[in-house]
């Protein structure tokens, strides 16, 4: 390697290091670092007191059907989708969405489908469609994937090149309790709050907060608290406090 591809890949780390997404892509139980820019995308891998790359694409490089164009493709919520021990990451643009995997020194597209198609009932959107957060809501230890749109609330799961529904809810339906509205409910934090091995969602809204769960094909309200409840010594007040997600737009 010549002065100036080292210095040229110096600069390519120092500009990608703020937007990038930690998960363990190539499973051998360490996260490695998924960054882009607007050359393209890579992933870096800690080795010794270094950075290394365990993958570099410029745009334009092909991922299987996914063409990479990263002043287009939204990436993030790693996870492993398909459980195998390895994560993949979520990528989006208008086009549609595709989960990305590295395999050996490249990422390939096991699943990507495009906008209009759907997820037993859910109408993927691409360019409207509010990702996450994903985490393991069934307990089978793979990640699913929440979705909202000015329609409702979804589920998604991986199924082999495409993606079902585990549930969907239309805006107005009562989750156990609580009054769906996505253009004012903000889901973020996923976690097993209750330790059973099934990751549960925290909601806010001007309301207040809850704790909604999978169970079955609809989600429950494990806890509801409206603002000025007293929780211990705290008082809720949702429309105060920070609560921060893993959910983003693609748009």
């Amino acid at each position: 390697m010549g002065e100036n591809h080292e210095f040229s890949h110096i600069r390519f780390l120092f500009r990608l290091l703020p937007d990038c997404e930690h998960a363990d892509y190539d499973g051998d139980g360490s996260d490695e670092i998924l960054v882009s820019s607007a050359w393209g995308v890579g992933i870096l891998k800690l080795a010794g007191g270094t950075l290394q790359t365990c993958m570099m694409a410029p745009n334009g490089t092909r991922f299987g059907g996914w063409v990479l164009d990263t002043s287009l493709n939204r990436f993030g919520l790693a996870g492993d989708y398909d459980g195998d021990g390895r994560a993949e990451t979520l990528v989006t643009s208008a086009w549609g969405l595709a989960l990305l995997k590295l395999t050996g020194g490249t990422l390939d597209a096991p699943m990507m489908q495009p906008t209009g198609t759907r997820f037993g009932g859910w109408l993927v959107d691409g360019g409207a469609n509010r990702f996450g957060p994903a985490a393991d809501y069934d307990g089978d230890g793979k990640v699913e994937l929440l979705v909202t749109s000015a329609w409702g609330i979804g589920i998604l799961k991986q199924a082999g090149n495409t993606m079902t529904s585990s549930m969907l809810a239309p805006n107005g339906t009562q989750l156990g309790a609580w009054l769906l509205d996505s253009s004012c409910n903000q889901f973020g934090l996923a976690a097993d709050y209750d330790g059973d091995g099934r990751d549960e969602i925290l909601v806010t809204s001007p309301w207040g907060i809850g704790i909604l769960k999978l169970s079955g094909d609809t989600l429950g309200a494990s806890m509801l608290a409206a603002n000025g409840t007293g929780l211990g010594d705290w008082a809720v007040d949702a429309r105060d406090e920070q609560l921060l997600g893993q959910a983003w737009r693609t748009s």
